[in-house]
């Protein structure tokens, strides 16, 4: 049984100014931090975003993207990323990361960047967090950088930072150490693999920002490392420190949600992100279609 041409026409009338709305609100990504029971899958729940395979990929750690890998189109392997600090501080900032991955079969690579405005500081920094095996990861530790608490688990965490003199395209090593069930293990318990390049300048919308390029082995061998060696998803989190008012102390720092990262041969199937507002659509959509269908079915049935 067909449904006739003029009951489908305001249902695709809505879905053309939905796509419209969709596509002008898509960028626009709102970041806030409440105080909660640090379970950010709860309040957020996951975004997922894909990582670009080259098998041969190299990098030139200067901080600037020059590489072919970071200007692939149509991948999910790119994603802006909000991250704030605790609203109820007075310290309280927003921040938004735009991220790239990209592998080789040996090394994985990552591209940030992000607006910074204030003083050149010891106290700028980028940090990532890695979840090793921690059965209920969130990127909020209200009782330390503990994860006993939460279920317990060990997350790996890379740090880059600026270091005042370092000229733009300048590369050095980044921090690399771990946390556990009861806080941070010895600085001692592993060898730091991350390299990094930068640079600081205006080249976007005219407001100074930093762009750093991260670069880590797949594998290290290190027990407090998350090994990236399984057709898998890696969860982490990322967060900014800002010398935002000048005191050169890093008064406080803007965290992310959960996002994960999928080493996995097929596009990531998932509903989070962008995808959120149009599936919901499309499922109401076809409920619409169905109830349709089936008012039909029963009318013509009944008058038979």
């Amino acid at each position: 049984m067909a449904l006739h041409k003029k009951t489908l026409i305001p249902f695709f009338f809505f879905f053309l100014i939905f796509l419209i709305i969709q596509a002008i609100s898509a960028p626009i990504i709102i970041g806030s931090s409440w105080p909660g029971k640090g379970d950010c899958q709860y309040y957020h729940h996951t975004t997922h975003v894909d990582i670009y395979y080259d098998p041969n990929a190299v990098i030139t750690l200067d901080g600037q993207d020059n590489e072919d890998f970071w200007h692939v189109s149509g991948k999910n392997n790119s994603i802006l990323i909000p991250v704030a600090a605790d609203f109820y501080s007075p310290n309280f900032f927003i921040r938004y990361v735009n991220i790239s991955f990209a592998h080789s079969d040996t090394h994985l690579f990552i591209l940030a960047s992000w607006e910074d405005s204030t003083p050149l500081s010891n106290w700028d920094q980028f940090s990532m967090c890695w979840n090793i095996n921690m059965s209920n990861y969130t990127a909020a530790f209200y009782q330390g950088m503990k994860t006993g608490p939460y279920g317990g688990g060990d997350v790996d965490t890379w740090q880059w930072g600026y270091r005042i003199g370092k000229e733009n395209g300048s590369s050095y090593n980044g921090y690399d150490t771990c946390f556990g069930d009861d806080g941070w293990y010895p600085h001692n318990s592993e060898i730091s693999q991350i390299e990094t390049g930068m640079i600081y300048g205006t080249w976007f919308n005219d407001t100074n920002r930093y762009q750093i390029e991260i670069s880590r082995p797949l594998t290290t061998g290190e027990q407090y490392d998350v090994q990236f060696e399984e057709k898998t998803i890696y969860e982490f989190t990322i967060a900014i420190l800002d010398n935002e008012y000048g005191t050169g102390e890093g008064e406080d720092h803007a965290i992310s949600w959960i996002y994960a990262l999928h080493f996995s041969e097929f596009p990531a199937l998932i509903i989070s992100g962008y995808q959120l507002g149009f599936t919901l659509f499309i499922m109401i959509f076809l409920t619409g279609l169905i109830i349709i269908w089936k008012r039909k079915f029963i009318a013509i049935k009944n008058n038979r």
